[in-house]
């Protein structure tokens, strides 16, 4: 579980950069 749960926490700050840069080129 810890294991799976270290997975996705990864995958959702990749999203969430992957959005950053999305709604903030600049940054």
């Amino acid at each position: 579980n810890l294991y799976d749960l270290g997975g996705v926490k990864k995958l959702q700050e990749k999203g969430y950069r992957a959005l950053s840069l999305i709604e903030f080129p600049g940054h």
